[in-house]
């Protein structure tokens, strides 16, 4: 029994998929016999630029039948169920079909022109500065723009000429009054503007200043100058003549002052045009250590300045320009006998320590016990700005200077 029922389920099985082979069949044959009479596109030209879009309808009797698409070169046109998609520069043909029946439509593909524009179309230039106009370019990215002038006020200074996010500038130079015109041309396609140079501005020179408390001997430094052109500040400074007034202690090029192994002071002028400014710069030899306090003495006229605290671990260092015994020692005794220090020693806030000035004179090379840091000081000489501690081995209480030729007379022994 139980093998009947098997049986008939395996017949019942076949019978399902015989009846559903054999419905298709017919299906498919009812479809091959519908005649399409006719078939045609709602247009037969089409022109795109690249990454744009259309719409196709096939037009058919009778209606609602099967379509298929196709396009002659995918590389320019794709179509996908009527919908259309430039790709590249060309043609193609699009074509769509059923029931034996076809419809095309030409397809033409460009590359999108180049839209050029300025933000202004007219610009004016008053006095010296360059101008820089900025070009917005679309669907030009990549391409060379080719900048041109008509006229005599303005030359092309410097520009772009390679269009990167859909941009690009120019920068102009005015030569004289008068109106030129200049343009920019991408692919054959042109967009120009107007600019007009005047020459009745007013240019002033301001101050020149560093932003530094010193300049240091040997070393390099860019100044700036207060421009104005018709009482706008200006940043432009390629016209300005730099000069110096002692190029053995420092030279000026560009703006840039570079100081040499001299002490100083020295006068930095800057013209343009007519304007003219100046400035006076003292330049410092550098004070950072021991060795370089013991080179004070080999220029007694030259200006030096701390650039940080030195100790001197309780050394004898040999007094500045030291003050000599010529006899005995005694009152009437104490009178300079050679160079004073003449020049400027800037202690820039820091401090000397635990120093031990030494000055050897008078009879037998006896140390002198009115010793300081500097024997003679000469008017013209200026020590300032320093801070003295742990001094030893000097009676002259300061311990900065013993004599201050500020008196020339008869000075008795001690710190005046």
């Amino acid at each position: 029994m139980r093998k009947k029922a098997t049986s008939f389920i395996k017949a019942l099985s076949l019978f399902l998929i015989m009846t559903a082979i054999f419905t298709m069949s017919a299906a498919c044959k009812n479809e091959d016999k519908v005649i399409v009479n006719s078939i045609s596109l709602d247009v037969e030209t089409l022109t795109l630029y690249v990454g744009d879009t259309a719409e196709l309808t096939a037009l058919t009797d009778p209606e609602g039948v099967i379509l298929k698409w196709s396009s002659s070169d995918p590389s320019i046109a794709t179509v996908d169920n009527g919908t259309v998609n430039a790709i590249g520069e060309g043609d193609a043909i699009i074509e769509v079909s059923s029931g034996g029946k076809t419809a095309q439509c030409e397809v033409t593909v460009r590359v999108p022109l180049p839209v050029l524009s300025f933000s202004e179309y007219s610009y004016t230039i008053l006095g010296r500065e360059n101008l820089r106009v900025d070009l917005n370019a679309q669907n030009a990215n990549g391409k060379d723009v080719l900048w041109s002038v008509s006229g005599n006020s303005v030359s092309i200074d410097d520009s772009k000429n390679t269009i990167t996010d859909n941009a690009s500038y120019v920068i102009l130079n005015p030569l004289e009054a008068g109106l030129s015109t200049v343009t920019a041309t991408v692919d054959e396609v042109e967009c120009s503007f107007d600019v007009e140079v005047k020459d009745d501005y007013e240019l002033i020179i301001g101050d020149i200043y560093l932003d530094k408390d010193f300049i240091l001997t040997e070393s390099t430094y860019e100044l700036d100058v207060l421009l104005t052109v018709n009482g706008n500040e200006s940043t432009d400074y390629s016209g300005i003549e730099w000069t110096s007034s002692n190029v053995s202690i420092a030279t000026i090029e560009n703006g840039i002052i570079s100081t040499q192994n001299a002490t100083g002071e020295v006068t930095i002028t800057a013209t343009i045009d007519n304007a003219t400014a100046t400035s006076i710069f003292t330049v410092y030899k550098g004070i950072a250590n021991i060795t370089d306090w013991n080179l004070i003495k080999d220029d007694l006229n030259g200006y030096y300045v701390l650039t940080s605290d030195i100790n001197f671990n309780k050394a004898e260092v040999d007094t500045i320009a030291p003050y000599n015994l010529t006899g005995p020692s005694s009152e009437t005794s104490y009178y300079p006998q050679h160079s004073n220090f003449a020049g400027i020693l800037d202690g820039n806030g820091y401090t000397i320590s635990n120093v031990k000035p030494v000055s050897r004179g008078g009879t037998a090379g006896a140390v002198d016990q009115y010793t300081a840091l500097f024997g003679t000081v000469a008017p013209s000489g200026i020590i300032r700005n320093v801070s003295i501690i742990g001094l030893e081995g000097t009676r002259c209480a300061a311990g900065v200077a013993f004599w201050s030729r500020l008196r020339p007379e008869w000075m008795p022994p001690g710190c005046r």
